[in-house]
Order: structure tokens, then C-alpha cells, then sequence
């Protein structure tokens, strides 16, 4: 499993690349001109944005990395692994839970690895 998630990440960076390096291509040779040029751009963003994104969701599946324990103001999640955390908001994966809490209320993360 883990191997498929490798060869799928690579070819999410290969579209990213690919967007990438078409996006300047694009700007240096002033190519933005017509309806067209925007609406492949818009779509191509947004692919690229749904394939890394279910790139990086995969990944935090899959890995064996730290678990922590998150001490809220008015609860404790045992064993969870850090997704983001913002200044705002702080996400936390769980089994099949996704807990995504305000940052100004946890108080407390400590690593739990074992």
C-alpha cells in the first residue's frame, strides 16, 4: 500500500510541475488572451488542487509517524495524528475521525509515540 502511495505522490508532483511550469510559460510569453487560455488555466488549477490534495490525505492515512495527545479545554483526544494546524484551526486524524478544532482551544499537545 504504502508503495502505490509513493508512485502516486510522484506522479502528483509531476502534475504540479507540469502546471507549474506552464503557468510561467504562459506569463513570460503573455499568452493570457483569450476565454480559452483562462478556462484551461481554472480547470487545470483545480485538478492539480484535487490531486494533490487527495495525495496528501492518502499520505497522512498511511503514515506510521508521531501519534499526540490533544488536551482541549473541555476534552482529551488520546492518540491522534497532527493533520495542519493554523492559526486558526488545528486538524487531527483519529481512526476514521477528523477532528478539526479552534486552535486558541487546545491547551496542551504532547507526543505520544511508543
Amino acid at each position: 500500500m504504502i508503495q502505490a502511495s509513493c508512485r502516486y505522490g510522484w506522479f502528483c508532483v509531476l502534475i504540479v510541475a507540469f502546471g507549474a511550469v506552464t503557468f510561467a510559460r504562459m506569463y513570460h510569453f503573455g499568452a493570457w488572451t483569450n476565454a480559452g487560455v483562462w478556462a484551461w488555466a481554472c480547470i487545470s488549477t483545480i485538478f492539480e488542487a484535487y490531486i494533490f490534495g487527495t495525495w496528501l490525505g492518502y499520505s497522512v492515512l498511511e503514515t506510521r509517524g508521531h501519534t499526540y495527545d490533544l488536551y482541549l479545554k473541555d476534552s482529551t483526544i488520546n492518540d491522534a495524528k497532527l493533520v495542519l494546524m493554523m492559526s486558526h484551526h488545528t486538524i487531527f486524524y483519529k481512526g476514521k475521525s477528523v477532528y478539526v478544532v479552534q486552535t486558541d482551544a487546545v491547551k496542551e499537545i504532547v507526543s505520544s509515540q511508543h
